[in-house]
């Protein structure tokens, strides 16, 4: 099962703890609908309405709520 995230946070208003990481490098930031693989091998599909610069920190919030932080 691929898990989807359809929106973001930043950084500065985060205040729980994300359950999963996942490492992008500076082009593959710049995302509107894309496949990613997470540290621990899970895939998401990130499908945001907009292009979006994702920065150290942010998170995707996937559809049961938990959030993945960008490295």
């Amino acid at each position: 099962m691929t898990l989807r995230a359809t929106s973001f946070r930043r950084a500065a208003s985060l205040g729980e703890t994300a359950f999963e990481i996942v490492v992008l490098d500076a082009e593959e930031r710049h995302i509107r609908r894309k496949r990613i693989t997470l540290q621990h091998g899970d895939e998401v599909m990130v499908d945001f309405e907009k292009p979006v610069r994702l920065e150290h920190g942010d998170c995707l919030v996937l559809e049961d709520g938990r959030l993945v932080e960008v490295i």
